[in-house]
């Protein structure tokens, strides 16, 4: 399949090839539970609605589509000591579910718990390097106003340069750091890499909005549906990354023919 940098394409075939494996599913809803302290920022925030401008991430999760609120000033929560194993869990689950979804998708077998095994390390990398990032994102918040503005641009460029590096990882058998300088790489040249990421951005815009209502009004209920919500989004939009990347690299291996996709 040549390289398109059409994102309804890419979703269209990700959500036919991978939407059969309800295993799939199960990823990015216990990718979201795992970061409590998030979940109950959402609940206890005083926002009514926001945007979230947000590029590809490995594993899609609640905070993916909608913004957790930063909170005034400088709190640690009792949670915070429980990072290092969220971490893990997180790396762990990414490894599995980006390799499970990438052979879903090309009719083949593979066991989710040695592909955690294979990649736990370089996706441990680059989880950390996210956490880091969100990090600096709830520091600068607490910090002041200020420096919020300045954060978010700078944040969104680094997203932008390292989204593809996760795939790459299971794509390509990469390591943390040569999937985040071939996808710096990609980034640099611009082209399709742009273009899908800035499609992507749209996405993330359209669909935070009404997400964002249900989740910040309407309590405990409102972030089940949200949790439910985004886990066939994520799975869709995993998928399209996943199948764009592919293409971008020449690393498609399509064990199907475009009959098998062209007809939705």
């Amino acid at each position: 399949m040549a390289v398109t940098s059409s994102l309804t394409t890419y979703l269209r075939r990700g959500w036919f090839r991978a939407s059969d494996d309800r295993l799939l599913f199960a990823f990015p809803l216990l990718a979201s539970l795992l970061y409590v302290d998030r979940l109950r920022r959402i609940l206890v925030g005083t926002d009514t609605a926001s945007i979230k401008f947000g590029f590809p991430t490995g594993l899609g999760t609640l905070d993916a589509f909608v913004n957790v609120p930063v909170p005034a000033g400088v709190t640690v929560s009792p949670l915070f000591v429980l990072a290092p194993v969220a971490l893990a869990a997180d790396a762990a689950l990414t490894a599995g579910y980006l390799a499970r979804l990438r052979a879903t998708m090309h009719s083949r077998e593979v066991d989710p718990v040695e592909a955690a095994r294979d990649w736990f390390v370089p996706m441990f990398g680059l989880v950390v390097l996210d956490f880091a990032i969100v990090l600096l994102l709830v520091l600068g918040g607490a910090a002041g106003s200020g420096l919020l503005i300045l954060a978010i641009p700078f944040l969104l460029v680094l997203a932008y340069l390292f989204y593809a590096a996760p795939y790459l990882v299971v794509v390509e058998d990469r390591g943390a750091v040569d999937a985040l300088r071939r996808s710096y790489g990609l980034a640099r040249q611009g082209g399709e890499y742009l273009s899908f990421a800035f499609q992507y951005l749209l996405f993330t815009a359209a669909v935070s909005f009404p997400l964002s209502v249900v989740v910040y009004n309407t309590g405990i209920v409102g972030l089940v549906v949200g949790l439910l919500a985004t886990t066939p989004l994520a799975v869709a939009a995993n998928a399209a990354t996943m199948l764009f990347v592919e293409d971008l690299v020449g690393a498609g291996g399509d064990a199907r023919t475009q009959s098998d996709w062209v007809e939705f």
